[in-house]
């Protein structure tokens, strides 16, 4: 079994807009390198280029989020976050703590867009509640022009 996979639970959310949601397994400083950094980085840059997302969440899957976590996300992503629970489905750049927090929801709009540190066995495609959710994973091949987004 792979420790950092777990049941997650969705709520649909009705808010409108495009969010670039980033899956990282932590934001703890000591954590961060290799290929961590070089999703952050990438999607950091998504994000600026991309000009139709309207917010960023980053979502923190195997480690709790703490300040020096919260500081980290600002330093990397170049902005400040919110912490906010994982059903709260707020605008702006928010962090969620969904390790500790696996027991609520976590909130999804239609036009969600997933960016993954890594993906499971080479594909990650979800289709939750009714909603297509669009999954791009962190690869050194390919371009970003390749996403058709």
């Amino acid at each position: 079994m792979i420790a950092e996979l777990y049941p997650v639970t969705i709520a649909r959310s009705a808010l409108p807009g495009r969010r670039l949601n980033i899956l990282l397994p932590t934001m703890k400083p000591m954590k961060i390198y290799g290929g961590i950094t070089s999703a952050i980085g990438c999607a950091r840059g998504l994000f600026t280029a991309l000009k139709d997302f309207s917010d960023i969440r980053v979502i923190v899957t195997s480690d709790d989020v703490d300040a020096d976590s919260m500081r980290e996300c600002a330093t990397r992503l170049g902005m400040l976050f919110a912490l906010t629970e994982p059903n709260d489905d707020v605008t702006g750049a928010v962090l969620v703590n969904l390790n500790s927090r696996r027991n609520l929801p976590l909130a999804l709009r239609a036009g969600d867009v997933f960016f993954c540190h890594r993906v499971v066995d080479g594909g990650l495609g979800l289709s939750l509640a009714g909603l297509s959710v669009r999954v791009i994973p962190w690869s050194t091949e390919g371009r970003v022009s390749d996403l058709g987004l």
